[in-house]
């Protein structure tokens, strides 16, 4: 737990780096973000990035790494990470007036269990096109309406 902490914390730290940089360079900009949907710890990696150090899967093996292979386990464990970050943008929301961020965690179907291939992903933390509509048409294109 003292490793997540430190490491959210940098991720806290990361995003308000950027954001006040981006807001001192252009006060009018308007940042919205979203978050992931819960995800699905598997052996599968993203086939869209070239870039070999990216490729993932990059889940699945940590959980591997310390026997964690209980899919319920591997589920409560990330998604308690998602909920932590999802935590950090909506402070980080609510401190800058011009950043915003759309919560798209429990938006795609929920599975009790999983194999490498699911439907709306397209590995293990990215949905695939038809997952990433859904996020969009039911929860993103909201606020982006708006603004």
């Amino acid at each position: 737990m003292d490793v997540w902490h430190a490491s959210i914390k940098r991720v806290e730290k990361s995003y308000r780096i950027i954001l006040d940089e981006a807001f001192s360079i252009n006060p009018s900009l308007l940042i919205h973000a979203h978050n992931y949907d819960y995800i699905y710890p598997r052996d599968n990696g993203a086939d869209i990035i070239v870039i070999p150090d990216v490729l993932g899967p990059w889940v699945y093996p940590v959980m591997m790494g310390y026997g964690i292979t209980d899919q319920k386990l591997q589920r409560s464990i990330t998604n308690y990470m998602l909920d932590q970050f999802s935590l950090v943008l909506d402070k980080l929301s609510d401190e800058f007036e011009s950043f915003e961020y759309s919560n798209t965690l429990g938006t795609l179907p929920e599975h009790a269990a999983w194999s490498e291939n699911l439907p709306n992903w397209d590995d293990e933390i990215h949905p695939n096109s038809k997952g990433f509509r859904k996020l969009v048409e039911t929860i993103i294109s909201a606020p982006l309406s708006r603004g």
